[in-house]
């Protein structure tokens, strides 16, 4: 007698009970071939025969609601019980094929828990070899710079202490020729002292190319490590240096409201103090002065400014000579200076992790900017 008449063939309850059986048997299909895919693309974890009584076990349980669906019509019964009998059997085979299988389970895990922190090991250390590598490189530019400049500061020194020497020892042989076995110059008095006035002002000269040479070579030696700098505090120190200086030529000096960034304070406050000194020696004849100094940010950096309005200089035609070691790009007699100025902001901003260039057009002022990282509270 089928299901059905159990039902009374009453029609919901017949469909309720044959499309719940339906489902389960589709939902049993479903798993298996999602499992199926799985371990395909995973085989290390096939655990062998318990992998196939489980496919079994699954299998024969989705077929079994099939004959229940079926058996709602027919009287397959038999059927239905030789099914049941084969389900229990995979039942317990599943259970003695799980409980062998757990211990290979566990070293499964294991493995992929070891894996997994060697994984992370390696990547770790390859962050850090990364790191490393990034330091030598960084070190290496770092060298090639610092032989770069010292070549060229090697170069310039050599020749600027030797021009004040070689003109102290003319002025000697002329004052005393006998010295130099040199007989026929015969020098009035005044002649004299007007040489020894010379030879005073090239020992001053040479007084100046050692003390740029000691400037120089502090500001390239400074251990501190970068620390938050009150900008606007720095420039504070700056003018009030240059106070003298710039009442002297009536100088007007406008600032916008500075930022807090990471350097040196000492060096940020020469940066500014040489390129006020600058604005106010190269201005224009018979205007006044007038110094801006701005900031603009830049992702987590600050661009700060310090405008004039001089007389400029051709960016294209002196290139990196405008940052160049004792580079004058004007005549001792238009305007006195050692010529290393620019060279030293230079120098300190890249000490502090910046950069620094000039916009400028002859005649219409010019353009200092400096980079440098923001301060960011912790």
């Amino acid at each position: 007698m089928p299901h059905g008449s159990c039902f009374l063939w009453n029609p919901f309850l017949t469909w309720l009970h044959a499309s719940a059986d339906f489902l389960i048997f589709g939902a049993y299909a479903a798993i298996s071939v999602m499992l199926a895919r799985f371990l395909i693309q995973n085989p290390q974890l096939w655990l062998g025969r318990f992998t196939w009584i489980s496919f079994g076990f699954i299998g024969f349980c989705g077929i079994g609601h099939a004959i229940n669906a079926y058996n709602i019509w027919h009287s397959a019964y038999w059927v239905e019980g030789f099914f049941k009998v084969t389900i229990a059997v995979f039942s317990w085979a599943a259970f003695t094929a799980l409980r062998l299988s757990l211990p290979k389970a566990k070293h499964l895990i294991e493995q992929s828990t070891k894996a997994e922190q060697y994984r992370l090991e390696l990547e770790s250390t390859a962050t850090q070899l990364k790191d490393h590598v990034q330091i030598l490189e960084n070190s290496h530019t770092e060298l090639e710079r610092s032989n770069s400049e010292l070549e060229e500061f090697a170069y310039i020194v050599s020749h600027d202490l030797r021009a004040p020497l070689r003109t102290v020892e003319g002025f000697l042989q002329i004052l005393f020729p006998e010295q130099f076995q040199l007989k026929d110059f015969e020098l009035e008095e005044s002649d004299r002292a007007q040489l020894a006035a010379d030879i005073v002002s090239e020992y001053r000269r040479l007084n100046e190319v050692i003390e740029s040479i000691l400037q120089w070579s502090r500001a390239g030696r400074s251990e501190e490590a970068l620390e938050p700098v009150d900008a606007e505090l720095a420039l504070v120190l700056a003018v009030n240096a240059l106070q003298k200086d710039l009442l002297d030529c009536g100088a007007a000096l406008h600032n916008e409201p500075l930022p807090v960034v990471m350097g040196r304070s000492t060096q940020l406050q020469q940066v500014f103090q040489n390129l006020i000194a600058n604005a106010i020696k190269f201005h224009l004849p018979n205007a006044i002065p007038h110094i801006q100094i701005y900031a603009d940010k830049e992702e987590g950096w600050t661009v700060i400014t310090v405008e004039d309005n001089g007389i400029g200089l051709d960016v294209e035609q002196f290139g990196t000579q405008i940052f160049g070691f004792r580079k004058r790009l004007h005549h001792s007699d238009e305007y006195e200076g050692s010529g290393i100025g620019l060279a030293l902001c230079k120098k300190m901003v890249e000490r502090c992790g910046g950069v620094i260039w000039v916009e400028s057009t002859p005649g219409k002022g010019a353009k200092f900017r400096f980079k440098l990282r923001l301060y960011s509270k912790p």
